[in-house]
């Protein structure tokens, strides 16, 4: 016989943990004083027997008591802890519940927990995973850090630009056909609009650049955009520029390194930011440093990369790809030069370009990250990147490290090395199984709703709150086919965009998504974006722009809880709330209207504008549709 659990609730907001420092200065505290008070609220049913706190400092279980400071149907309990302000901090709680099924079974007087009343009680656990009878295990515990990711990336709306593909600000710079060769092949210019073709990938060009982002800002502002990522920018002679040749260059046919100052200035003026893309993982074999390595005349650069003997050709790539020479951290000058010095390339893009000047970028996507190390392996991956972390905050303390993880980023997520991930492994691939039924290498991965959300939760389960805030959620990228050629129906594409958009994580949108460009495996997944608006999905265009008003006018949706209400077959139901503040979703990938009961009680209908009233109302939430509700005066 299964037992039903009760609903008992706590999140990582403000409404729920509260942490205060000792007001005493920081030199004066010794490294094992306990100088953090948390204090924790939790919500559970009524009749609630115990409360406590559990957490493990020095790896030992402490259990600190909650009291009742609110009744009703629904309690609320309170307490808190102490805690060391350079530790990370993991939190659960334990909660006695009655319960006539657990039986009324008394023990001797001598075991600690005696007198257990006739009529029962069962203990339950919470964490971030869930409720559980048993002691669940400790990653899956509430959790804080003293390095937390900026604060304005939870109110960002990303645009992901591929720069060649976006818009052709100045054909003057255009790349021509049969300018240079690219590894023995002619590059090839391309008309806009006309499709990539698979075996010249990396070698088509059609003339998307720099000054062409800064051309279209009022296009991206309006959509609600206020970041950007851009891939590559740096000198590099395929179109991708992940083969880079030189890091201090902007490419001249994106427009140069004035182009991109211009870029960011103008971003900053609107109050956006911009993080560049980082390929530190290796070069291109045309960069001087492998250059130098290979011919003999670099001593010093040849540390840079991993020659296993002494034949100059044979040395270390990434995944064997003989063009891209992977760089070696064991190397001090390596580590220098990548972000050690004060002049390194990771500072150096972050830091204005003058003492007045406001045009830096604002953080770094890293490339395959987790292969970044020593030695032609990732050995050592966490101090090169807990040193680049530290390097671009000593150049800007509020500066965004995401990195580029295709599969589970758990461990690069606990407060001191990355400030989040793409997040393919919490949202995407989940998001794709949901309403594609499939997983990204192609294969049958149909989750139903139930499914679904257990894949976000579980995802979510293991890293601190601020980070889940962090996560940079995406559909596809330019790396994976685009999710509406994928789909069955092509208005799942509308509810794909209101989980994108409500979901825990910033939402990151890639160029053309919002107007319903298709495209497959790269280098479909790369066509040139559409400016020809009778090519657009118009529905599908407003509804971005009006979740990114939602988003960005909702504090529920930037930084609140999540609770699942509802979750089976094609339907997903759950509210982000965040105090009094309530933004209650429901989506449904089926053929069918459905309705389930859910709390409505003085919400607004974002569409319709109208009161719910009552608290029995149903959430109705039509066919390949969706349904949002929230709090009056919001959205």
């Amino acid at each position: 016989m299964t037992t039903s659990q009760p609903r008992i609730y706590h999140d990582g907001t403000s409404a729920f943990l509260r942490v205060e420092l000792d007001p005493t200065e920081p030199d004066g505290r010794a490294p094992h004083e306990y100088d953090l008070t948390a204090h924790v609220r939790i919500e559970v049913p009524a009749g609630c027997v115990r409360a406590s706190v559990v957490t493990y400092p020095d790896a030992e279980e402490r259990h600190d008591s909650l009291e009742r400071v609110a009744g009703g149907e629904i309690e609320t309990w309170s307490g808190s802890f102490r805690w060391r302000s350079g530790e990370f901090c993991r939190y659960r709680f334990k909660i006695q519940l009655p319960d006539d099924a657990a039986g009324g079974q008394t023990y001797p007087e001598w075991f600690h927990g005696s007198l257990v009343p006739s009529g029962g009680r069962r203990v339950w656990w919470l964490t971030q995973a869930g409720l559980t009878s048993f002691p669940p295990p400790r990653e899956t515990d509430y959790a804080f850090s003293r390095d937390e990711p900026p604060e304005w990336v939870k109110s960002s709306v990303f645009y992901q630009i591929f720069p060649d593909r976006f818009f052709d600000g100045d054909p003057s710079s255009n790349v021509r056909s049969g300018e240079y060769d690219y590894h023995g092949r002619p590059v090839r210019a391309k008309a806009w609009g006309e499709l990539p073709e698979a075996p010249f990938g990396g070698i088509e060009f059609y003339g998307g650049d720099l000054p062409g982002v800064s051309t279209q800002l009022d296009y991206l502002q309006v959509l609600g955009v206020n970041a950007l990522y851009l891939n590559p920018i740096f000198s590099a002679p395929s179109v991708h520029r992940y083969d880079t040749q030189d890091y201090r260059s902007v490419d001249p046919h994106l427009g140069g390194a004035g182009a991109f100052r211009k870029l960011a200035a103008d971003l900053h003026a609107r109050g956006m930011r911009v993080i560049l893309d980082g390929v530190f993982n290796h070069t291109g074999v045309t960069h001087d440093w492998f250059q130098a390595a290979v011919a003999g005349t670099g001593a010093a650069t040849r540390s840079y990369y991993t020659f296993p003997g002494s034949n100059a050709g044979e040395y270390l790539t990434w995944l064997g790809v003989k063009t891209l020479p992977k760089l070696d951290y064991a190397s001090a000058e390596v580590k220098r030069v990548i972000y050690e010095g004060d002049d390194s390339i990771v500072r150096h893009w972050l830091r204005p370009s003058h003492a007045e000047g406001n045009d830096g970028a604002d953080g770094w996507r890293l490339d395959v990250v987790h292969m970044m190390g020593e030695h032609g392996t990732n050995g050592g991956n966490a101090r090169v990147l807990a040193g680049l972390r530290r390097a671009m905050h000593a150049e800007k303390a509020d500066s965004y490290l995401v990195g580029e993880h295709f599969y589970d980023a758990t461990a690069w997520l606990q407060g001191d090395l990355e400030d989040a991930a793409m997040n393919y492994q919490g949202f995407t691939w989940p998001t794709w199984g949901f309403l594609a039924g499939t997983d990204h290498r192609g294969e049958p991965m149909s989750l139903d709703a139930a499914e679904y959300d257990a894949a976000l939760r579980s995802a979510r389960a293991r890293i601190p709150w601020k980070n889940q805030l962090a996560q940079l959620n995406l559909l596809n990228s330019h790396d994976t086919p685009r999710l509406i050629s994928l789909l069955p129906d092509e208005r799942l594409t509308l509810v794909a965009a209101v989980l994108l958009f409500t979901a825990v994580g910033a939402p990151c949108v890639y160029y053309g998504d919002e107007i319903g460009l298709h495209g497959g495996q790269d280098p479909d997944s790369r066509r040139t974006m559409p400016w020809d608006k009778t090519l657009w999905n118009h529905e599908l265009k407003a509804l971005y722009q009006d979740l990114a008003r939602l988003r960005r006018s909702t504090l529920a949706l930037q930084e609140g809880g999540w609770e699942t209400l509802y979750a089976g077959g094609d339907v997903l139901a759950f509210q982000r709330r965040l105090g009094a503040e309530r933004v209650v979703v429901g989506v449904n990938r089926g053929n069918v209207d459905w309705n389930t009961p859910v709390s409505l009680d003085g919400l607004v209908d974002w569409r319709q504008g109208h009161n719910v009233v009552g608290d029995g109302a149903e959430l109705s939430v039509p066919a390949r549709g969706f349904r949002i509700l929230h709090t009056q005066g919001r959205g």
